[in-house]
């Protein structure tokens, strides 16, 4: 009874362990014990062929186009429309001064800054093109108060110059050579002309000289005095009106001035000097001041159809007239016509 007892346990755990096995079922598990029980020493596993594995045709791949899947992008912040931070917004274009030169003259002239550092000289024509140049009375908002030496000299293109009354000074040869020069005006405010040691002991200006074209002159009343060689051989010359401020006429002032016709001479004028009329071929008439002094030699040498000398004051003054010898060219004849009559020389 015991043993039976102790088989069907056995039986029981058997059983039970079956159940527990992964895959396995209540029947299954029944028939592999039976089998493995009933028949010991047997494989319970049957023993299978193998299978021969048949190779699959490949179809070729065709690629198909994926489809693009949209992409989830953040919103871009907008671009700023409104004024730039911490700057003013404009509303309007902002006024601008204009350029001095703009405004008031010839623009693209050469300037340097005069010693002084107070104001501006004009030192050339630079990159301006103007035929008719207008000097400003301002460049960078300091006065333009001189001319340098040479600044228009041989200067092509120049046909006529306006100076300011703010320039007071004009150097040496400033337009010395200028072929097509016609007129010049000289404002009343310039008072010194800087020379160039010219030797025989005069310096000179020399201003104008061989401006072959120069027809018209005018000098403004404040001029002091006309320097020496300043007109020389400007050969177009016809005449030139000289203001009472001229006190003096250095040597050779008008030095072949060949198509001179006529000068008078202001009362303040007391000396004829050296050469100043030598070469003016054309000169035909002269009229000079009571007050004369003196008269240089070579004043009116080389001028052969010089036939009237106008003297302002009396005979007597005219032979008291200190007049160095070869004052003019003996072989001229002239007339010496005072207020109180004529004296013939020839």
């Amino acid at each position: 009874m015991k043993k039976i007892i102790a088989i069907l346990l056995m039986l029981a755990m058997l059983l039970s362990l079956s159940a527990c096995a992964p895959g396995g079922s209540a029947t299954g598990s029944s028939a592999d014990s039976t089998a493995s029980v009933s028949a010991p020493g047997t494989s319970s596993h049957p023993e299978t062929e193998p299978v021969a594995t048949v190779p699959k045709e490949t179809e070729p791949l065709v690629s198909e186009p994926a489809e693009s899947m949209p992409m989830e992008t953040e919103p871009l912040d907008p671009i700023p429309t409104g004024p730039i931070p911490n700057e003013p917004e404009l509303t309007q274009p902002v006024p601008t001064e204009p350029n001095p030169t703009e405004a008031n003259g010839s623009v693209g002239l050469k300037y340097e800054l005069d010693e002084d550092g107070h104001s501006y000289l004009v030192a050339g024509i630079g990159i301006c093109r103007d035929a008719h140049v207008v000097i400003p009375e301002v460049y960078q908002g300091l006065p333009v108060t001189g001319i340098a030496s040479h600044a228009f000299a041989d200067c092509e293109i120049l046909e006529s110059i306006v100076i300011p009354d703010s320039v007071t000074v004009i150097w040496n040869k400033v337009f010395s050579n200028c072929p097509n020069l016609t007129a010049v005006v000289i404002p009343g405010s310039v008072t010194t002309f800087e020379r160039t040691y010219m030797g025989g002991g005069v310096d000179g200006g020399m201003i104008f000289d061989g401006c072959a074209k120069l027809e018209t002159i005018v000098l403004e009343n404040g001029v002091p005095y006309i320097p020496a060689y300043c007109f020389a051989e400007c050969i177009g010359l016809t005449e030139i009106i000289i203001p009472d401020s001229v006190t003096a006429i250095e040597p050779f002032a008008f030095y072949n001035c060949t198509n001179l016709v006529a000068v008078t001479l202001p009362e303040s004028i007391t000396v004829v000097t050296q050469g100043m009329f030598s070469g003016c071929d054309s000169l035909t008439s002269i009229t000079l001041p009571c007050g004369l002094s003196y008269i240089e030699w070579d004043a009116f040498s080389g001028c052969p159809n010089l036939s009237s000398i106008v003297f302002q004051g009396t005979m007597a003054q005219w032979d008291s007239v200190d007049k160095d010898n070869g004052w003019i060219d003996s072989a001229v004849e002239y007339t010496i016509c005072c207020i109180d009559g004529e004296i013939s020389e020839n």
